[in-house]
């Protein structure tokens, strides 16, 4: 990491607004010649992966858990852009979510996001086992937990390991109470939505909504590991149909989630 200052054992000993600041000025915005929303994977893993695994390690602590919400806190006051940053978000019901938001997490606050979670605000997921593809911040996952009518159980598969762990963060920081009253199953799968949707066929899961908002730009093999440009786009290598319309990837989910929408879903 940066120095002995991102460790463990310096998260648990600091104040919250220490961590804050340290985290808004000792990881760059720019870092080899690249701005942290195109930073190559290399990068992230040096400044940015450490940080959420001390933050979830934290928000998973009975001694420290307080913690990852107050530095969120101090961390939504300070100046932008940062490279690892926090905000707070209203929700499709009118209440605030504190997330934090690393570069490399879609920003919650996009059009496609808010018309996205809008929609879904409008369901009753009450009974009902729900699958979400591509959570990103989670913030989508919050919305749906925290409904009038939530669901008894919510699976999120991602693509990108570390942004799963940034949703998880999040809905532990968000939602983490509400989990454990209602005793809601929530699991976090890490890998492709048309491999995984697969596999949980082939398993006999069955879901009564499956949603996500998945990317809609076809990209080539060698653009993908780079910056954020995963959260907008899909292989296309892999999923070459429809590269007209940016719809190959949803067409390969779509027949993929037939097998595992249950009926009536």
């Amino acid at each position: 990491m940066l120095s002995d200052n991102f460790s463990f054992g310096y998260f648990c000993r600091a104040g919250s607004e220490i961590i804050a600041d340290l985290l808004a000025t000792n990881i760059p915005w720019k870092y080899g010649g690249l701005p942290a929303d195109r930073w190559h994977k290399q990068f992230k893993e040096r400044f940015l992966y450490p940080t959420t695994d001390i933050l979830l390690w934290m928000q998973q602590s009975p001694n420290f858990n307080h913690k990852p919400l107050e530095i969120a806190q101090k961390l939504a006051q300070q100046p932008g852009p940062l490279a690892y940053g926090a905000k707070s978000v209203a929700t499709s019901s009118g209440q605030q979510a504190l997330l934090f938001l690393p570069a490399d997490v879609f920003d919650p606050d996009d059009p496609w996001s808010v018309h996205f979670r809008q929609v879904l605000a409008e369901r009753d997921y009450r009974g009902q086992a729900v699958c979400e593809l591509g959570p990103g911040s989670g913030i989508t996952a919050i919305e749906i937990l925290q409904s009038s009518n939530p669901p008894k159980s919510l699976t999120l598969v991602e693509i990108d390991e570390h942004v799963l762990k940034v949703a998880e963060l999040n809905i532990r920081l968000n939602c983490g109470k509400l989990i454990d009253r209602l005793g809601i199953q929530v699991e976090f799968i890490p890998g492709d939505a048309v491999a995984i949707l697969s596999q949980l066929a082939d398993a006999g899961r069955k879901f009564q909504t499956i949603c996500g908002c998945l990317p809609h730009v076809p990209l080539p093999q060698a653009e993908l590991p780079r910056g954020q440009n995963i959260a907008h786009g899909y292989n296309a290598t892999v999923y070459h149909g429809f590269e007209r319309w940016g719809l190959g990837l949803l067409e390969a989910v779509q027949q993929q989630a037939k097998k595992t929408l249950a009926e009536q879903g």
